[in-house]
């Protein structure tokens, strides 16, 4: 009997052996497919993200090229000006000659991304095409020379024979607070994301009454290309020689010092008047006098102040000659079906003096660099068909006269959001649970880090 009882004994135990055993077989075998699942994903990340950042880093190379020509066509307007022959018919042609870069250049920067994009393996993007063929009809040139928007147009056409492999993503709305322009406002609707108004948007859910709230949307961005960020400003040679303030040098001064960099002739010094003590109107001498355009750096360049504080903090000084934002470009591709999103700008500076607004455009831009996209303008997405068919198209039919698309996902948040029903539940458990609301922080993850790619 006690044989019996022992062997019983000893079944018993080794079937739970093969119980436990079976369940860790199970565990390492989920296990293995868990780190191969893993392994797939992370590599084909890596492998989308080797076909997107060289994309950003060709763009931004056609930038860095464009922008070095129209400087170094500012100092041959001055040297023109100052040396002691009539140049003034040559020195409008040079500047037109600066407008017709301004107008080619992003669209070869366009072209150097899709080059590089398809190279890498990237897949077409599906509609950009079209909606760049769509966008192209807006865009205007008024303050270029004549014919500017049908040559821009002419060369986008040459773009657009082939399949679109990158596309530059750009803030529709600009500087804008609106809700209609928040992709993460329609994502809380849709998703019941209650702790996101009482972060973001408590006030406007509880005063909201209708379409009319959302106040008067700004125009939408129809420059959806690669932007150098160039301006114009009406000077004359001489104010350019004594225009330096607060120890700065003059403009001038920075125009020779860029001079001896690349090896050409110093700007000639001012020519003394004619043996009359007069300046005649026609005279090589009154050409310094003359009102002349020049490129300048357009809003955008500014110190990188956003970067450092708010989106992406930067515990110590970014250098003077790095400091500034301006001319970047953002681009969208996929690989595989995954995404990515790099962005890239050119650097450079005369003397260590950074580019800033207003200041004379002298080149210099001889590096570039791929930058944190969550440190650049607020607003920027990937390339998503059916978000830049609400913005450019939806939103402002919407906004002036509370009209919705039947088939459009993001026009479906909007009429959710009009349900009263809806908006009082939020109201109601806001006022209840509000408190017990965490604030997400940066990225995706815990641990915070970029929304996308750098």
């Amino acid at each position: 009997m006690i044989e019996r009882m022992l062997h019983s004994t000893f079944r018993q135990k080794r079937g739970q052996a093969v119980v436990l055993l079976l369940a860790l077989l199970v565990a390492m075998v989920s296990l293995v497919f868990w780190l191969l699942d893993t392994h797939w994903v992370v590599l084909r990340r890596l492998r989308a993200q080797d076909a997107g950042d060289p994309v950003a880093l060709a763009a931004a190379r056609w930038q860095a090229a464009g922008l070095n020509l129209c400087g170094e066509l500012n100092l041959i307007h001055a040297y023109m000006l100052a040396d002691d022959v009539k140049n003034a018919a040559a020195a409008t042609a040079l500047f037109e000659l600066q407008q017709r870069i301004a107008v080619v250049t992003p669209l070869l920067a366009l072209q150097a991304a899709q080059v590089t994009a398809q190279k890498n393996g990237a897949q077409p993007l599906p509609e950009a095409r079209q909606f760049l063929r769509d966008c192209a009809r807006w865009i205007q040139f008024p303050d270029y020379y004549e014919g500017a928007t049908e040559d821009f147009r002419t060369a986008l056409n040459a773009v657009l024979r082939e399949e679109i492999y990158a596309f530059q993503a750009t803030p529709v709305f600009p500087e804008s607070t609106s809700l209609l322009g928040n992709q993460d406002f329609y994502e809380a609707v849709l998703g019941d994301d209650y702790c996101w108004f009482w972060f973001n948007a408590y006030s406007f859910l509880e005063a909201y009454r209708n379409h009319r709230d959302f106040g008067p949307v700004p125009q939408v961005t129809t420059e959806v290309f690669f932007d150098l960020g160039v301006g114009v400003t009406y000077r004359t040679l001489a104010e350019l020689r004594i225009d330096g303030t607060n120890g700065e040098p003059a403009t001038v001064d920075r125009m020779n010092e860029q001079m001896r960099r690349l090896g050409h002739p110093e700007i000639p010094p001012p020519l003394p008047p004619d043996h009359n003590g007069q300046t005649v109107a026609d005279s090589p001498q009154a050409e310094a006098l003359r009102l002349e355009p020049w490129m300048i750096y357009g809003a955008s360049w500014q110190p990188w102040e956003r970067m450092r504080k708010d989106v992406l903090p930067i515990r110590a000084e970014v250098r003077p000659e790095f400091d500034v934002r301006g001319a970047y470009s953002v681009v969208t591709t996929a690989k595989a079906d995954v995404p990515w999103m790099a962005a890239a700008k050119p650097f450079g500076s005369v003397g260590n003096e950074p580019p800033r607004q207003g200041g004379l455009l002298l080149g210099g831009f001889d590096a570039v660099r791929l930058v944190p996209v969550d440190a650049l303008e607020a607003g920027l997405r990937p390339f998503e068909p059916a978000w830049y068919r609400h913005l450019y198209f939806h939103v402002r039919p919407y906004s002036s006269q509370g009209v919705l698309d039947t088939v459009c996902r993001y026009c479906g948040a909007l009429q959710k959001w009009d349900q009263i029903a809806f908006r009082a539940t939020v109201s109601a458990w806001l006022s209840q649970h509000g408190h017990t609301c965490r604030r997400p922080k940066p990225g995706r993850g815990d641990s915070g880090g970029a929304t996308y790619a750098h």
